[in-house]
Parts: structure tokens; sequence; C-alpha cells
């Protein structure tokens, strides 16, 4: 799972969450990623349960961002995909 944007984020300043749970992302220029395979799951899991996903950064020039993400279709999306891509 990565995410990317129109800007750098600021190092180790992404976080995503959905309700209660949040996960904190390694990022480098406007990529942002989790390192973590176990953690990786758990936010397949909490992705395909949620409504929407919320990534929170800080852009190098200190900026809050907030980008939010609906999670329609992406269980049907990530199945097939892995389903195909194996």
């Amino acid at each position: 799972v990565s995410v990317t944007s129109g800007h750098e984020y600021k190092a180790s300043s992404v976080t995503a969450t959905s309700g209660k749970n949040e996960f904190s992302m390694f990022s480098q220029g406007n990529f942002a990623w989790l390192i973590d395979r176990e953690e990786e799951a758990s936010l397949i899991k909490t992705m395909k349960k949620a409504s929407i996903l919320s990534i929170l950064a800080k852009a190098n020039n200190g900026r809050q961002t907030k980008d939010l993400y609906s999670m329609m279709g992406f269980t049907k999306a990530y199945n097939d995909a892995k389903k195909n891509c194996a």
C-alpha cells in the first residue's frame, strides 16, 4: 500500500487513518508506504471495512495536508488485482 501526492512529504509525517485505526507510513519525496508486511496486512483489512481512508501529512513547507479516499469498491479491486497479478 502506498500513496503519492503533488508535493513532497516532510520525512516521517504521513499517517493513514480510518476510525480508531492509525498507521504511520515511511515517506520519501512525494511517496509514502508501509514497510512492515504485517502492518500492511492490517491496513488492507482496515481498508476493506472502511468507507473513508484519511491520509494526514506535512509537506516540506510545513503545511498540513489531509486527503480523503473513498473505499467503495476497494475490496473488489483488491481481490481482482490479487487474483490477476499473482
